[in-house]
């Protein structure tokens, strides 16, 4: 007899654990909170004693008090004939003297950041077209 030596081979296994971290980039976006736009309404202003008067209407008080511009109706493009800033609470009044034809009032756009760090965007708006004679 010889001697059969059996050589038993431990064939070790050996389990990775390999946790694969997907570096995935993750953009947050501002809140959506960060961008308001603001409606804007400007009345019809109206003419005497050598002056338009009228209003900017607005629900946040900081878009009533902006510049206002007095256009006149003219063949071609409508000239622009005043310029002036309204009131903290939107009054305007713009002299113009002897205005005789038809005027409106254009409130342009107006952007500016809060305290909250939120841009507040007021629309711009055109007021009704007045009829000086």
């Amino acid at each position: 007899g010889g001697g059969s030596g059996s050589t038993t081979t431990a064939t070790q296994t050996s389990v990775s654990t390999s946790t694969s971290t997907s570096t995935s980039t993750v953009t947050t976006s501002p809140p959506p909170a960060s961008k308001r736009k603001v409606a804007s309404n400007v009345t019809k202003p109206s003419y005497e004693n050598n002056r338009f008067r009228g209003s900017v209407i607005s629900s946040v008080k900081r878009c009533q008090s902006r510049s206002i511009k007095l256009k006149k109706h003219v063949p071609g493009k409508n000239r622009n004939v005043g310029q002036k800033t309204s009131s903290r609470n939107g009054n305007y009044k713009i002299w113009e003297k002897n205005a005789r034809g038809r005027f409106y009032v254009v409130a342009p756009k107006k952007k500016f950041t809060n305290n909250r760090g939120v841009v507040i965007v007021c629309r711009w708006d055109k007021s009704p077209t007045s009829v000086v004679r």
